[in-house]
């Protein structure tokens, strides 16, 4: 876990030496091995600094060239690739930085060189002689990076706090950002909470001068080589050395590595393969998290296809130890008095407890199987509705009968139905899918006076009715990296880094151009991840989590019953609507898990809304 922070005043004026130090405070936590910065007049660059690579002995994120400066929050997983294609020696290579590998890259290739780094990397490259300045952001979006352009002021961080400690400049919550989240909650923002913020989105760079700033995609998943083997077991072996090189790479660390298990496929794959490459250096995982509850009399078992009994089988045949955890409603409520401003938009509650008991077991990386849903363990969703769409009608009967071949014609309609014709319904119609979660409500809950829409709103998400459209829409959409962000932020206090491996560049590039057939084969889902699965020896997944979602439900229950009694907007009654509040909106009439999952959600995004409008930065 690194931060960099920059601030450039394209004026001429120099950068105030105690303003920019208080900055660089805030971002203390990312780093402990080693901090650096530049203050040369108008252009101030900082860097904290937290060792990952086993390789590297600089302990930096800031590099020089004659005309150029890096400040790098990057983990390279091809370094030993790097440093011999830029003809370093792999003795000399030990005391470059992986910040300056990528600026003696980008003077050698220029903007080529981003398609040379594999690993997880935000960074920025100031120039002196052209007085401008470059951003970039990973493909997937795996470190965050802000910024800001102020009349002739750049500021530029791995953290909005950091940046909002630059108390010169004027900080107000943007009340249209906080509207474009109360309409869309679930989809990820484009922008910062801020008054001109900017978010430097995944796979892209910024060019900076004084002259303004130019954005532009530098990584698209439909640009990647085409893949083209004889046979399906080419692919699957292909994809098999792509994987375990990706994980290879998340543990090759001497800092102690812990995983997110539950009994899906993407988490029990990425778990396994570190755990067994760790065992190689005698090592292993430190621990493993489920966001379950453990087995009791209050969450019993519920037989074999009860995720926790694959967990705690496949935990004995691998030799790892399992932490479980399960969501409270002390977790929603901390979640709901978080600054959202601050630390983005991702919900999930349970990742705060989870990241304390990391940390208290001195867990300093985190695997987690996050993105595997757009490439690797992709189920061939809208692949039938393809089939449809192109009158491909005796293809889509035999895939049908073989998706269907334990539950007869009324299996094989349903399926049809589910997976051929619903794809095509439109996200407003009661007929799509996940209509409850597609039009949520969040505005309902706040004043009218505040002029925030309190109609329920369709989701941002549009999915094509193709297969590999539908793939490269999820890559595209942004949630991957909203997520990463807000994680990033929470795992800080805790010097933790994540990793994900399922996002590594050239994995998803290559499940990106895969033949999407084999992600139904036979009418198999998830045919290539099932395939890894069973070559590593793990038996079957399952991902059948009711008492998970049983215990979320209770939790949420409970923060809506909270809620009701005013426990938790005491200090918000000049935002949330109250006294036209009744027990019915907030509480639904029966006992059905996704009603209270929509309920709550609604109100802990209007909460949340309503703190970040009521921070103190609108009064100053």
């Amino acid at each position: 876990m690194s931060a960099i922070l920059g601030r450039i005043n394209f004026s001429g004026a120099p950068v105030d030496r105690v303003l920019f130090q208080n900055s660089m405070n805030r971002i203390k936590s990312y780093g402990g091995d080693g901090s650096d910065k530049v203050l040369d007049g108008n252009v101030a660059l900082g860097s904290e600094y937290s060792a990952f690579s086993r390789l590297a002995q600089q302990r930096t994120g800031l590099g020089r060239s004659r005309d150029s400066i890096i400040v790098a929050d990057a983990i390279l997983d091809n370094r030993a690739e790097l440093l011999e294609a830029l003809s370093i020696g792999r003795e000399k290579g030990r005391y470059f930085s992986d910040g300056d590998i990528i600026l003696h890259a980008f003077l050698k290739w220029d903007m080529d060189c981003l398609f040379r780094l594999v690993g997880d990397f935000s960074f920025a490259i100031w120039n002196a002689q052209s007085r401008k300045v470059i951003l970039v952001r990973d493909h997937i979006g795996s470190r965050p990076l802000y910024w800001r352009l102020s009349g002739q002021t750049l500021l530029f961080g791995s953290d909005i706090q950091s940046l909002v400690e630059m108390k010169d400049l004027a900080w107000q919550i943007d009340p249209s950002a906080v509207g474009d989240f109360i309409r869309h909650p679930m989809d990820p923002m484009d922008r910062g909470f801020f008054c001109g913020l900017e978010i430097c989105q995944p796979g892209s760079l910024v060019s900076i001068s004084e002259a303004g700033a130019t954005r532009r995609r530098w990584w698209h998943p439909k640009a990647a080589n085409p893949v083209v083997f004889k046979n399906d077991d080419d692919y699957i072996e292909q994809l098999f050395e792509l994987l375990e090189r990706a994980v290879r790479s998340s543990v090759d660390t001497e800092l102690p590595v812990g995983s997110h298990i539950s009994g899906g496929i993407d988490s029990t794959v990425v778990t396994s393969m570190a755990h067994r490459s760790l065992r190689e250096r005698n090592v292993g995982l430190k621990k493993t998290y489920c966001w379950s509850p453990e087995v009791s009399s209050k969450h019993p078992d519920l037989g074999p296809r009860d995720e926790r009994t694959r967990i705690c089988a496949l935990a004995m045949q691998e030799g790892f130890e399992v932490d479980w955890l399960g969501t409270s409603v002390d977790a929603l409520m901390e979640l709901a008095s978080r600054p959202i401003e601050l630390e983005g938009t991702a919900d999930l509650a349970a990742e705060l407890s989870l990241l304390r008991h990391a940390e208290n077991d001195g867990v300093r990386v985190l695997l987690s199987g996050w993105g595997g849903d757009e490439g690797f363990s992709a189920r061939g969703h809208h692949l039938p509705a393809e089939m449809l769409r192109k009158g491909k009608l005796i293809k889509l009967a035999r895939l049908a009968r073989k998706a269907s071949r334990s539950s007869g014609r009324k299996g094989q309609l349903l399926f049809l139905w589910h997976e051929a014709i619903q794809p095509f319904m439109p996200v407003w119609s009661p007929l799509a899918p996940h209509r409850k979660y597609a039009r949520l409500n969040a505005g309902q809950f706040l004043k009218k006076e505040l002029g925030y829409s309190s109609k329920p709103e369709c989701t941002k998400l549009r999915l094509p009715a193709s297969a590999r459209d539908y793939l490269t829409t999820l890559i595209l959409h942004g949630h991957l990296s909203a997520r990463m962000d807000t994680w990033a932020k929470w795992a800080s206090n805790h010097r933790i880094v994540y990793r994900y491996p399922l996002t590594s560049r050239p994995l998803v590039e290559y499940t990106s151009q895969m033949p999407t057939r084999l992600f139904m084969l036979d009418g198999h889902p998830r045919f290539p991840a099932r395939s890894v699965a069973a070559r590593l020896g793990l038996g079957p997944t399952s991902k059948y989590d009711i008492v998970n979602e049983q215990c979320r439900s209770s939790a949420r229950r409970q923060f809506l019953e909270q809620y009701v009694k005013n426990a938790v907007v005491d200090s918000l009654t000049s935002y949330i609507d109250w006294e036209n509040l009744s027990d019915s909106q907030c509480l639904p009439e029966t006992e059905d898990v996704a009603d209270i999952g929509r309920h709550s959600y609604e109100l802990l995004a209007a909460t949340r809304a309503a703190r970040a409008l009521a921070s103190s930065y609108n009064s100053t």
